[in-house]
């Protein structure tokens, strides 16, 4: 069974259910901000075509590292880096016990 790749999932959901609500931040004074399936997509789509800029190929490895939170930046995941690309994530949030 093929489930297809992650970002074609990603775009499939946009398109197939656009939300004015697509990403919530919230800021330091608690208020909070929505962001559109729209402007989701291209902040994504922005940040995808910096790497290939860069010269991210499929087969590269590439090491993202960011605070937990998406202010100012476009959601990183599989679906941001260019198809083919590995994209191993760290975490800036550890808690220990």
């Amino acid at each position: 069974m093929n489930y297809g790749t992650l970002p074609s999932r990603f775009l499939s959901a946009i398109d197939a259910h656009p939300n004015s609500r697509a990403q919530m931040l919230r800021h330091a004074d608690s208020t909070w901000e929505s962001i559109a399936s729209a402007e989701l997509l291209r902040r994504v789509a922005g940040l995808s075509m910096a790497l290939v800029e860069l010269g991210v190929k499929p087969g590269d490895r590439v090491g993202l590292f960011a605070a937990n939170r998406p202010s100012g930046t476009p959601p990183i995941s599989p679906s941001t880096v260019p198809a083919g690309s590995r994209s191993p994530f760290i975490s800036t949030n550890r808690r220990t016990a």
